[in-house]
C-alpha cells in the first residue's frame, strides 16, 4: 500500500503518476492524501479539497496514457492539521508501506518541500520515503543502486533492501565512493567482495572521486538504475543528507526517485 501526499501542484501530480505506473507493475493500493492547515478547515474547505483531489486523481482518456485507465481506485482522504503530522498518523492508520512524495524543481521552494517537510517526515515516517524528482518518469525497476559506507549498522537495513528487491524481482548494486583513496591507483572503480552477514560475500562497486554526489552520478551513469536507495541511520544524517548539495544535485542531475530509508 502506498500514501502519496498532493498539494495539487506540479511535484504530486509527477508523484502520483509514478504511484499509478507503479501499481501497475507491482500491484498496490493507493491512498491520496492531502492535508488542509486547521485553521482553514471549515467543513465547507474539507468538501471543496475532498472534490480537488478527486478531480486531481481522475485519469482522462483525451488527456493521459490509456494505460493508466487500469490503475485500481484510489482512496481519497482529506485531513486537516499540521502535514507531517497527519501525512505519519495517515501511514499508520492506512497500514501504507511506502509515502512517495513529490519534489520540486524550482530552487527557491527547496528549502521548504525538500527541508522541513521531507526531513521531519522521512525522521517520523514508520516506512521508508521515495523522492520522485519533478519530471521523473516511471521505468521498471531491475537495478536499485545502494550507496553504502560498508559498516556494521548497514547489515538490518542491507537485508530489509534485499528482501523489497525480491519482492520486485530487482538486483541490488552496492557502490562505495571512495572520497579519500590511499593507494593512489589511477583505477576509476574496482569491484570488491566484502562480508554481509556472518559469511555472505557480495560484490561493491568502489568509485573514486573528489565528492559522494559526482561519484554516484559518474557510477548511474557507468550502470543505469531505476532507483537511489540511501539507509539514514540517525536524526543527525537525515538533517545533513536533506539540507545538502548532495541531495540538490542528485535529484536535479539523476532524474531518478530516491529511496531514502531509516532502520
Amino acid at each position: 500500500k502506498i500514501l502519496i501526499p498532493i498539494d495539487f501542484s506540479t511535484a504530486s501530480c509527477y508523484a502520483l503518476y509514478y504511484a499509478e505506473w507503479f501499481s501497475l507493475v507491482y500491484p498496490s493500493e493507493l491512498v491520496a492524501l492531502n492535508v488542509i492547515r486547521e485553521n482553514k478547515a471549515g467543513e465547507e474547505v474539507i468538501e471543496q479539497n475532498q472534490q480537488q483531489l478527486k478531480k486531481f486523481t481522475t485519469s482522462y482518456p483525451n488527456k493521459i496514457d490509456e494505460k493508466l485507465l487500469g490503475v485500481g481506485e484510489i482512496k481519497l482522504l482529506t485531513r486537516k492539521g499540521k502535514v507531517v503530522e497527519q501525512i505519519v498518523k495517515t501511514a499508520v492508520e492506512e497500514g501504507a508501506d511506502m509515502i512517495i512524495l513529490g519534489t520540486r524543481a524550482k530552487h527557491q521552494i527547496w528549502e521548504y518541500f525538500l527541508g522541513s517537510i521531507s526531513t521531519d517526515l522521512v525522521q517520523q515516517s514508520p516506512v521508508p520515503v521515495m523522492v520522485i524528482p519533478e519530471g521523473a518518469a516511471f521505468e521498471p525497476i531491475k537495478e536499485i543502486a545502494f550507496a553504502t559506507k560498508i559498516n556494521l549498522a548497514e547489515e538490518a537495513a542491507f537485508l530489509w533492501l534485499q528482501e523489497l528487491a525480491h519482492q520486485i524481482e530487482a538486483k541490488v548494486n552496492q557502490v562505495f565512493i571512495n572520497i579519500f583513496p590511499t593507494d593512489f591507483s589511477d583505477k576509476k572503480e574496482e569491484e570488491w567482495q566484502v562480508y554481509r552477514g556472518s559469511d555472505t560475500l557480495n560484490s561493491v562497486t568502489m568509485v573514486r572521486e573528489k565528492t559522494v554526489s559526482t561519484g554516484l552520478q559518474y557510477y548511474l551513469q557507468q550502470h543505469p538504475a531505476q532507483i537511489l536507495a540511501l539507509y539514514l541511520p540517525d536524526r543527525t544524517t537525515i538533517r545533513k543528507i536533506l539540507r545538502s548539495n548532495f541531495t540538490k544535485q542528485m535529484v536535479y542531475n539523476t532524474k531518478i526517485p530516491i529511496l531514502l530509508f531509516k532502520e
